[in-house]
């Protein structure tokens, strides 16, 4: 929570973009699937979280932009469904633990990738 909250000051502070919140998060989550030193994984692991912290902000500012009041609860609950799809696929196979993050820390990275390819068709 410390780390969240170290994420969330630093959103504040340095203003990110998310692209490079995104990037980061994928990064620690993939090298916590690479890595074996306890101590740098946890270090990844805080990277994570204050990633996560830095995100909510940028994540509701964008919200408050993009999606009409009205319609929000409604856009936001259909989006749920495909999260939620993935997150029971991964805990139900018989992946590895170090697999899961992998597996994760793509999707990330996929996500910062169609990010910055709409980003680039925009401007």
């Amino acid at each position: 929570m410390l780390a969240m909250l170290n994420g969330s000051l630093m959103n504040d502070r340095f203003n990110p973009r998310l692209e490079v919140v995104l990037a980061c998060s994928a990064f620690a989550l993939t090298s916590v699937s690479i890595l074996s030193v306890i101590s740098i994984r946890f270090a990844a692991f805080l990277t994570f979280e204050s990633c996560v912290g830095a995100f909510w902000p940028l994540m509701a500012g964008l919200r408050s932009k993009l999606v009409p009041e009205e319609s929000r609860c409604a856009v936001l609950s259909l989006f749920r469904v495909p999260l939620n799809l993935i997150v029971i696929w991964l805990l139900s196979s018989s992946l590895a633990l170090e697999m899961i993050f992998a597996v994760c820390g793509a999707f990330l990275l996929v996500t910062v990738l169609i990010l910055i390819n709409i980003r680039s068709r925009i401007y």
